[in-house]
């Protein structure tokens, strides 16, 4: 955790335009990168059309086409937890 939070303390750009946004260097370990790229994507049929449904009717079937980490899968993905608690802390809070 504490990776995390001092890699977007010094490796972070904060810009204005052409909307507020940051871009972070390094603030992800090779080990999340790994778990990120061999994540298994259920597969389907997607639809870019610009909603977050993902299929124009606003019933979002792109939700079954996510991987969403939780308790019961948390053990496969150990980094990715470690780095969403990380997200979920005060100190990174008011980091960003």
């Amino acid at each position: 955790m504490n990776e995390f939070l001092n890699s977007i303390k010094s490796n972070v750009k904060s810009f204005e335009a052409p909307f507020k946004h940051w871009e972070f260097y390094k603030a992800l370990n090779e080990e999340t990168i790994s778990e990120i790229n061999f994540a298994k994507i259920p597969k389907g049929e997607r639809v870019y059309d610009g909603t977050r449904a993902a299929d124009k009717t606003g019933q979002g079937i792109d939700g079954k086409l996510r991987v969403f980490i939780n308790e019961d899968n948390k053990n496969l993905f150990p980094n990715l937890t470690i780095l969403i608690r990380s997200l979920q802390t005060k100190e990174c809070y008011k980091i960003l």
